[in-house]
């Protein structure tokens, strides 16, 4: 019998301590938090700042790549307009080049 009564005092003095800790838990969490109201903590705020921080750098870096790519395709295009105006005379030139080196072999081989 005095051990049935000592384990009954044990299971209430525990919940007792368990439920004013519980409160205490809660108190203290809605004084610390500031942010209560949006269920974000500190720690979770700093996480979302931290990641809207990294989002902005990852589309910066995008922006730079796409400047880059746009500037390489100008440039592209600018060779490639150079090219097509003074390819031609270029190859004009080794046209006549190969045929004077066909006739001058030609006349090696008729000597």
């Amino acid at each position: 019998m005095r051990l049935k009564v000592i384990d009954f005092l044990l299971l209430v003095g525990g919940t007792i301590v368990f439920v004013l800790l519980l409160v205490l838990d809660k108190v203290v969490s809605l004084f610390s938090n500031p942010n209560h109201g949006t269920g974000w903590s500190n720690g979770e705020s700093n996480l979302h700042e931290e990641r809207e921080r990294l989002k902005s750098k990852a589309y910066d870096n995008a922006e730079e790549k796409r400047e880059q790519a746009d500037f390489s395709k100008e440039m592209f295009v600018k060779q490639a307009n150079y090219n097509v105006r003074y390819s031609q005379s270029e190859w004009n030139r080794a046209v006549r080049d190969e045929r004077e080196y066909q006739r001058a072999k030609r006349d090696a081989d008729s000597l």
